[in-house]
């Protein structure tokens, strides 16, 4: 069975802003007084890229896929990450999620989603500032190691469960699962920053772009003989 997880990104339509302000120059002796005004023009900047890229030779490559998986096996890393680059003079903040709508799934719609539209296999991702690193599967929301740096030791990080647009609460449940309420919470945040600042969200960690977004995918309930895939979405947003 081959899984294919194609990659788009969207990207945020930054305004330019305008900041004017008035400079006065006042002369004491005699009645002669003049007046300039002084206005500066600033130009928002705003560039952002996401790049499949292979693993193990760190090449680029068309999307993002899982080689070879078994069903029934539980979570999965990917056999390519996501390589983010972001550059911005503002502040800002980058959310992933899907956007499959088309999905016959019940509540929940985030996820590889199976070519008849009636099955998904749930997707987690977590990003990090390294790629030099072997990444773990774990269940989402457990830590596994992300980085791995001489001077601070092995650092990590969570994986997080994707989320999609069009999830709804499914009220059985204690917490809100709707999309609504995770893109108010930051949950779908995958990093976020400012004018020479970029920070990974779910981690007490500065980092410097490009960084590595990874993913994994749970094939406890594929089915042998079905094709799964889904379209990833990144929104650089301006705040």
């Amino acid at each position: 069975m081959t899984v294919k997880n194609l990659l788009k990104t969207a990207f945020a339509i930054l305004m330019v802003n305008y900041f004017c302000f008035s400079a006065y120059a006042e002369e004491e002796k005699g009645s002669a007084s003049s007046q300039i005004t002084a206005r500066a023009k600033i130009k928002s900047i705003a560039s952002f890229s996401a790049t499949p890229m292979d693993i193990e030779t760190n090449e680029e490559r068309e999307h993002i896929y899982w080689d070879n998986p078994i069903m029934g096996t539980n979570w999965r890393p990917a056999d390519a990450y996501i390589l983010i680059d972001i550059e911005c003079n503002h502040n800002w903040r980058l959310d992933i999620y899907t956007d499959n709508s088309q999905a016959d799934t019940g509540y929940q719609k985030a996820g590889l989603i199976s070519s008849d539209n009636s099955q998904r296999l749930p997707l987690g991702w977590l990003v990090s500032n390294s790629t030099a690193v072997f990444i773990n599967e774990g269940e989402p929301g457990e830590l596994v190691t992300s980085k791995i740096d001489t001077t601070e030791g092995p650092k990590n990080a969570p994986w997080i469960y994707l989320k999609d647009k069009n999830d709804i609460n499914n009220p059985s449940t204690s917490w809100d699962e709707s999309w609504e309420n995770a893109f108010e919470e930051g949950y779908t945040t995958v990093m976020y920053g400012g004018p020479g600042l970029t920070s990974l969200a779910y981690q007490d960690m500065d980092a410097e772009s490009p960084v590595a977004v990874f993913l994994e995918a749970s094939f406890s309930d594929a089915v042998g003989d079905i094709s799964y895939s889904t379209t990833i979405y990144f929104d650089l947003v301006s705040e």
